[in-house]
């Protein structure tokens, strides 16, 4: 996470998009009617802000949990808190072409139509969702047809994450009130901390229903990287190390083989640090 605390400054004569608020939360959606366009790129915006750093955490040692970087770019720390147990989880991270089939089909506003059609008749099974699915495609009412009609190359479970979160979105004004952080459902880092907790309670996910359906598949925890080379690296080359352990955890977690980008990336990445 971030160590350091920021507060945005309006620059004045400078004013942000405006909207409809149909809903009333005081915020934009997707799919809210502009009523002032200042660029006229049919897109909300918002105007610019100063963005300025009022304060960081720090270490009893005294050292910033923030990341460093010099003005030229080069990392002077690399910052971060390092577990009291060996417990590190890799984030989930998606390739860039489906992170770009998922805009493309918020921006349809197809997800919210769904919606439109399905949320009155069905409004305490969309409350049971937004809390937990299983990840299972048929709860979710007229999902088959809805999925055809789309024509992505996404897979069923893609779009079953797409709009379990526009699901929450919803269920979230319905009822006047925010989930709290993390989403046990899709964060692999949220899972792992459940687990252990339940381990010192003399439990596992297995034995609860919800938590069996949708964690994902454990690794076998890997042997630790020797101690002797990760003391020897700075910053920059423990940082662009585990970049390279990230792409293997990628490859090896959703069982996609990398890229030749990918692959030329992690040799590059490689040869840097073992050069060093």
């Amino acid at each position: 996470g971030k160590g350091s605390v920021q507060q945005l400054l309006p620059i004045p004569g400078e004013q942000d998009d405006q909207f409809e608020d149909k809903n009333g939360n005081g915020r934009y959606d997707l799919g809210e009617t502009l009523t002032k366009d200042f660029n006229g790129n049919g897109e909300f915006d918002f105007a610019p802000r100063v963005r300025l750093t009022v304060a960081r955490y720090l270490l009893p040692s005294g050292r910033s949990i923030h990341r460093e970087i010099a003005d030229d770019g080069s990392i002077i720390s690399e910052g971060g808190v390092q577990p009291d147990e060996d417990e590190t989880v890799l984030p989930r991270r998606f390739e860039s072409w489906k992170l770009e089939e998922f805009n493309r089909l918020q921006q349809s506003h197809k997800l919210r139509s769904y919606l439109d059609q399905y949320f009155a008749k069905n409004r305490e099974l969309f409350h049971e969702i937004a809390n937990g699915d299983r990840d299972d495609t048929s709860r979710y009412p007229g999902f088959d047809a809805f999925y055809n009609e789309l024509g992505t190359t996404l897979s069923a479970q893609d779009v079953r994450f797409l709009l379990r979160r526009e699901v929450r979105g919803r269920v979230q004004d319905d009822r006047g009130a925010t989930f709290p952080d993390g989403d046990y459902q899709e964060d692999p880092p949220l899972q792992e901390a459940i687990r252990v907790v339940l381990g010192k309670l003399g439990s596992t996910e297995n034995e609860l229903p919800d938590f069996a359906a949708t964690f994902e598949p454990r690794e076998k925890k890997a042997e630790p990287p020797g101690r002797v080379l990760t003391a020897s690296l700075s910053d920059r080359e423990r940082t662009e190390l585990r970049h390279a352990l990230s792409l293997i955890g990628e490859a090896r977690s959703s069982h996609t083989p990398l890229s030749s980008e990918q692959w030329a990336e992690l040799e590059k990445t490689l040869l840097e640090v073992l050069d060093k």
